[in-house]
């Protein structure tokens, strides 16, 4: 399994808490915004502002939740689920992350500058991606405690899914017997090319 850092930045009304991994670098300036570099040094994700606001949500006392992350302007961000608005770099774009039906939230972006965000809250959340004139991106959730979210270093994107996984854990795949045979048939324009194919069928 490939290797990747793991590291979690959290805050919250009692101060700044920040959990190290064993690879990639973090430092913390006189605002409390944090900024992610690589082994070299080099800044890869810097914090522009994180925020705690006193809400109420269906009756309870509470805090809205908010972060952003600066972001230049040939940076991709992909992922956050599967949906159905034909969006694949969420750069520039906004999406509301509450479950429906065929609306598949996974609060998780992964960027193409080496590495990963995994925000960890959840109630209903906002991704825009478009902050302060699209240089800058944000999570921002109606309900929380603190500012939590894990940052996975790559710098390739095989080793930000293996933070990812590190963090969630893996899932194992099924034994060949359990998967069966998935046919489906909405595609044959005639019964002679099923019937081509089930030789081959037989010999996989």
């Amino acid at each position: 399994m490939a290797y990747a850092a793991l590291l979690r930045g959290r805050s919250g009304g009692n101060g700044h808490h920040h959990h190290r991994a064993d690879a990639g670098k973090r430092r913390e300036t006189a605002t409390g915004l944090v900024t992610f570099a690589d082994s070299a040094g080099n800044a890869l994700l810097t914090e522009a502002s994180k925020k705690l606001t006193p809400a109420t949500v269906e009756g309870v006392a509470t805090s809205t939740v908010a972060t952003g992350w600066k972001s230049p302007a040939d940076e991709a961000l992909f992922g956050l689920g599967q949906h159905q608005d034909g969006v694949i770099n969420r750069k520039g774009s906004m999406l509301v992350m509450q479950q429906a039906n065929t609306e598949i939230q996974i609060p998780v972006v992964v960027s193409n500058k080496g590495y990963g965000v995994l925000w960890d809250n959840p109630s209903k959340t906002t991704f825009a991606g478009n902050e302060a004139g699209n240089t800058q991106y944000s999570f921002s959730s109606e309900a929380g405690e603190l500012v939590d979210y894990y940052y996975f270093y790559g710098p390739t994107i095989d080793r930000v899914i293996a933070g990812y996984r590190t963090a969630t854990g893996a899932a194992p795949l099924f034994p060949k017997w359990a998967y069966g045979l998935f046919q489906s048939k909405d595609h044959y324009a005639s019964l002679g090319r099923p019937a081509r194919r089930r030789p081959r069928l037989s010999e996989q």
